[in-house]
Parts: structure tokens; C-alpha cells; sequence
């Protein structure tokens, strides 16, 4: 997907390795948690 805004994804559950696995070299973020993931929103939000 070609965007040029960040995206941050927060996955869990079923297959959720192999899920971070497909996602390690692209530009998606990926956090564990929700609060990482709001976390790193705001911190790519102050980078536009």
C-alpha cells in the first residue's frame, strides 16, 4: 500500500506473529498495545 501518511497497526491474537513478521520491513508501524500504538500516532502526528 503506497501512502504518504503513517500508519500504525496494533496487532493480537490468532497469527499475530506471523502478522508482525509480514509488516517488519515496510513503513507501517506496528505496536503490541494500544498505548504504544496511540504513542506512536502522536509521535509520527508531530513529524508531518
Amino acid at each position: 500500500i503506497d501512502t504518504d501518511i503513517p500508519v500504525v497497526i496494533r496487532l493480537t491474537g490468532t497469527n499475530e506473529k506471523e502478522g508482525r513478521d509480514l509488516l517488519r520491513n515496510t513503513r507501517f508501524k506496528v505496536a503490541e498495545t494500544m498505548g504504544e500504538a496511540t504513542l506512536m500516532a502522536v509521535e509520527a502526528s508531530h513529524k508531518q
